[in-house]
């Protein structure tokens, strides 16, 4: 996904959380205006860039999912963060596919709050 963001838009990916704003801009133009034209591994690397973003600069750790209701439709992984809330970045990709009006940046917002 990262050599993808490069590719389209002649950003590099640094994992900072200024690239979301390239994940936002991929997810706009992978829109054909009657839903996202994006694949499945599309998604799943969407969300791994957004949770290498949540490791790399706000102290996440990736942890296998546990059964509890966090991790929603049976998740194999998710991210831990420093104020323990666990999140699921791959399930976030998938939601902002498929309901243009949310956003990976107000997902990490979210997830940051305390």
């Amino acid at each position: 996904m990262a050599g993808g963001i490069r590719d389209i838009y002649g950003h590099t990916v640094t994992f900072v959380p200024e690239d979301l704003e390239y994940v936002e801009r991929l997810f706009t133009d992978l829109d054909a205006g009657d839903g996202f034209v994006g694949d499945e591994f599309t998604l799943q690397s969407i969300g791994c860039l957004i949770g290498e973003i949540l490791v790399r600069t706000d102290g996440g750790v990736w942890s296998p999912a546990s059964r509890r209701s966090a991790a929603r439709d049976h998740a194999v992984l998710e991210v831990v963060l420093p104020n323990g809330r666990a999140v699921n970045p791959i399930r976030a990709a998938y939601d902002r596919a498929g309901r243009p009006t949310e956003s990976v940046i107000r997902f990490r917002e979210l997830a940051l709050a305390s």
